[in-house]
């Protein structure tokens, strides 16, 4: 229902009268032109900044060295005189902006410098290289987000000067201790930072899930046994959810039984060879499940002294 049948309700029912609605239909107006402005202000600065970056991208053999470097260098100064400026006068959103940009371009400024001047320098040394010098810019923002993406550009770097190639095999040949190793690891460290909703902490807890949930995947993929694979995935998955239910984290809870409605649909295409089995199999575990519900739902009402029908 829209405003104007809203309000023509409204007015039937003598809640407001005719005048009230022509005066709150007026004011609704008059907030949803500067909206649809505002709309279509991103939008042409969203397609000016792609056609932008997209004539340099192909033309960028033919620009001059010094006009790439110049540019860089004038484009830095702008953003930290944004930042002292916003700093000056105390507005935050242009502050957090300027630092979002100042951490790109010190990615963007690492790699333009290594094309330059034909630098020896790795991805993972990149990678790293961009992580020390933007950790100031990180620490000194007061959203989240920059360190949501600092930690996996530390992590890929440091993961590339230890030689992720042979931390894979290592994971491939003894599947069930890297999965218990790391997935301890990474439990202890969202257990220990799960009670910070605030600062750097909080990211912190983001990726530990997230790592957590990906260890227990690769390790399931990588057990030998289907059904070994799957044992350790639930009890891996059971403890988050235990974690979730105590301290009533619904997201939390949400993301781990999508994780499990997948798996259960990967286990599925891993048995369909055997249709009976198959069958079987789901049919013993949707028994399971629905009187492990019925139990809950009985001892629930137990305890709260309401009768049971």
């Amino acid at each position: 229902m829209n405003l104007k049948k809203k309000t023509n309700f409204w007015v039937e029912n003598k809640l407001i009268t005719k005048e009230q609605q022509q005066a709150i239909l007026k004011k609704e107006e008059k907030r949803f032109l500067p909206f649809v402005l505002l709309s279509f202000l991103w939008l042409g600065i969203l397609c000016f900044f792609v056609g932008f970056l997209t004539l340099v991208y192909a033309h960028w053999n033919n620009i001059a060295d010094w006009i790439k470097l110049l540019s860089l260098g004038l484009l830095g100064i702008v953003v930290c005189l944004g930042v002292f400026y916003a700093l000056k006068n105390r507005k935050k959103i242009m502050f957090e902006t300027a630092l979002f940009f100042s951490f790109f371009m010190i990615g963007g400024g690492i790699g333009l410098c290594t094309q330059v001047f034909n630098l020896p320098l790795m991805t993972h040394q990149g990678l790293l290289l961009w992580a020390f010098l933007s950790l100031g810019i990180v620490l000194v923002s007061k959203k989240e987000f920059l360190f949501l993406l600092w930690i996996p550009l530390f992590l890929g770097g440091l993961l590339g000067s230890l030689k992720l190639e042979l931390l894979l095999l290592f994971f491939e040949q003894s599947p069930l201790f890297s999965t218990v190793v790391l997935a301890a690891f990474f439990f202890v460290l969202l257990f220990l930072t799960r009670k910070y909703p605030k600062g750097w902490l909080s990211p912190v807890y983001k990726w530990s899930v997230a790592f957590y949930i990906m260890v227990v995947f690769l390790g399931d993929r990588a057990m030998s046994n289907v059904f070994m694979g799957l044992v350790v995935f639930f009890f891996c998955l059971l403890l988050l959810i235990a974690l979730a239910i105590k301290e009533r984290r619904v997201i939390l809870f949400n993301i781990v039984s999508f994780c499990v409605v997948v798996r259960l649909i990967w286990f599925y295409f891993q048995l369909s060879d055997s249709l009976h089995l198959t069958g079987t199999g789901f049919l013993s575990l949707g028994v399971i499940i629905l009187l492990f519900c019925g139990t809950w739902v009985l001892f629930e009402k137990k305890l709260s002294s309401k009768p049971i029908f």
